[in-house]
């Protein structure tokens, strides 16, 4: 089963709103980035979080334990069919 790192609004109640009930989840961090705001979300009406490298910084979230058909579903939220996310 894959794993998800979460930051920015994709807080535990969110993604499970989004894709149905999360096997695990614990505190986690992705190591040489940081969290930036930026581009524009009709829905949130303000930017948006995402990454970009940066050496020697952390971003802090939460990794939830996920089945492959919750992270496609996870996908079509993001925009990764439109290329906004990886």
């Amino acid at each position: 089963m894959p794993y998800l790192f979460n930051y920015g609004s994709n807080n535990l109640k969110q993604l499970v709103k989004r894709i149905g009930k999360v096997s695990e989840t614990k505190p986690g961090y992705i190591e040489n980035y940081m969290r930036v705001y930026g581009g524009f979300s009709n829905f949130w009406k303000s930017s948006v979080a995402t990454l970009i490298e940066k050496k020697n910084s952390k971003v802090y979230g939460f990794i939830a334990k996920v089945s492959e058909k919750q992270l496609d579903k996870m996908d079509s939220y993001e925009g990764v069919s439109k290329n906004i996310y990886k």
